[in-house]
């Protein structure tokens, strides 16, 4: 009865752990969906704010600078059609 029970507990320690893992990044992966989702329908000021310590801080800073260079192209040739 003993190495059943030591098994189930190492899985849920495992399973606890790899879900404290996971979560922020998925937090942050869910960000940078809507944040697309949100600049695909034609909002341009949408930005993706994540964690500085964050794993997906370098593309949410790209995510970002792609869509203030696309906010600044679109307001230029606005300008230019005028």
């Amino acid at each position: 009865y003993v190495m059943p029970l030591l098994y189930g507990s190492l899985a849920a320690i495992l399973a606890l752990i790899t879900f404290l893992w996971v979560r922020p990044l998925w937090r942050d992966m869910r960000q940078l969906e809507q944040g697309a989702q949100t600049l695909g329908s034609g909002a341009l000021e949408a930005r993706v704010d994540v964690a500085s310590r964050s794993a997906l801080r370098p593309l949410a800073d790209t995510f970002n600078a792609m869509a203030d260079r696309i906010q600044s192209l679109v307001t230029r040739q606005r300008e230019l059609n005028n």
